[in-house]
């Protein structure tokens, strides 16, 4: 009997070993109604102003740079701006702290708002995932990764951005500029150096991607729904050791 039980033990503690994840990289690519500019950054571009947004700060959270092109200043009104996360709408003036903003002629203003943390646990199990293969001469050997993609009417994660703007400290005259992001396309990597190879340098350690409309979410993916037969492994090994394995008499 006691072999029995040391097999058990063996067998759950083979299921923990290959049910833990590790580490997944996931890459989110977004799309927006703007076209790219000059930095391939998604941008606007007037007369008197250039806006330009970018996904690539820490966490993917949207940076938004504001430059100035006149020799007059400039005007933010964030009290009516807003940021809207999946039709939930915030004003800006929460996360920025100030009500207003100038930005003094020939210059530019850089701001971020936060961002949801759109990782998916567990990826391979979404609907719709489909599994590719990387071939790269700068890597050692091709790498199998998933992927899915979103049409924007049904994507998860969908952002727009209200920014009124002004060449009149007291916006008697203003313009509003409402522009829209949605999540396009999830690839996931389980190797840390493809993760790196999509990459072109670190935020805390982490991939940074070469392309502004791209950020990469690291997470640890585990099989929660095998969590109780790690607990018997576990167990199972420490009866073993404790009690030499006599658990029945002759």
């Amino acid at each position: 009997m006691k072999n029995y039980f040391e097999y058990l033990v063996l067998f759950l503690l083979s299921i923990f070993l290959s049910s833990c994840g590790g580490t997944r990289y996931q890459m989110h690519t977004m799309l927006s109604d703007l076209h790219k500019g000059q930095n391939n950054e998604y941008a606007l571009e007037t007369d008197s102003l250039s806006i330009a947004y970018s996904f690539i700060a820490e966490d993917g959270h949207i940076t938004m740079a504001v430059f100035n092109k006149t020799k007059n200043s400039y005007y933010i009104n964030w009290r009516n701006s807003a940021y809207i996360l999946n039709g939930q709408s915030t004003p800006m003036v929460h996360f920025i702290g100030r009500d207003t903003e100038v930005i003094p002629p020939s210059s530019m203003v850089v701001f971020s708002a936060p961002f949801h943390r759109y990782y998916i646990e567990n990826f391979r199990r979404e609907p719709n995932v489909k599994k590719a293969e990387l071939n790269d001469a700068a890597l050692d050997y091709p790498v199998t990764y998933r992927y899915v993609s979103f049409d924007r009417a049904l994507s998860p994660l969908n952002i727009r951005t209200r920014i009124q703007l002004s060449s009149s400290p007291n916006f008697e005259t203003s313009e509003v500029f409402d522009h829209a992001f949605w999540l396009h396309r999830i690839d996931e990597y389980y190797q840390r150096s493809t993760a790196l190879h999509q990459a072109s340098t670190t935020i805390s350690g982490q991939p940074r991607t070469r392309n502004p409309e791209q950020f990469i979410l690291v997470g640890n993916q585990t099989n929660q729904a095998a969590m109780p037969l790690y607990a018997l492994a576990i167990l199972g090994v420490i009866a073993i050791f404790t009690t030499d394995g006599e658990f029945y008499e002759d």
